[in-house]
């Protein structure tokens, strides 16, 4: 694992990496309910940033039907592991978000994945918009905290 990775992260990278992703039991997918564009331009505001047109928004990949080797490709130079299985990430090499969504993770935690893009999407305005290397436990404290408002704002939206 990268030397300065948040403990956050390290400790969600470390209980991902137990369960390969074949290991897991099949089940139904969640999808966005919520226009992506909507909660990028709903992110940038709640951070203070207005979007640019020449700055591209990330590509998001749900965990149901991207490969797994292209997440582990992904992360890996960002991370220094191979995770064995999909998760919430923004890489920020590639400009992409990955989203695991499995419908069995959000139900048993109230969640939405509007929420986790969202959560992802502070990540993008972080590094590309306010040149965060993403290092420290402030900017996942930061997502987490826009990820909150979110789902109180959208929750009866997103559901």
């Amino acid at each position: 694992m990268k030397p300065g990775l948040p403990w956050s992260i390290a400790i969600a990278l470390a209980i991902a990496a137990t369960t390969p992703q074949a290991a897991r039991p099949p089940s139904a997918s969640v999808t966005l309910r919520v226009d992506p564009r909507y909660t990028a331009e709903w992110v940038a505001r709640s951070m203070g940033i207005a979007l640019k047109g020449d700055v591209a928004l990330p590509t998001v990949h749900l965990a149901s039907v991207t490969p797994l080797r292209r997440f582990q490709d992904a992360v890996e130079p960002q991370w220094g592991l191979r995770p064995r299985q999909i998760f919430n990430a923004y890489v920020m090499a590639t400009n992409e978000i990955y989203l695991d969504d499995v419908s069995d993770y959000y139900r048993r935690r109230n969640r939405t994945l509007d929420e986790s893009l969202a959560h992802e999407l502070v990540h993008y305005l972080q590094v590309r918009y306010l040149r965060d290397d993403l290092a420290s436990d402030a900017s996942e404290l930061e997502a987490v905290t826009v990820q909150q408002a979110f789902r109180e704002i959208h929750a009866a939206q997103a559901n």
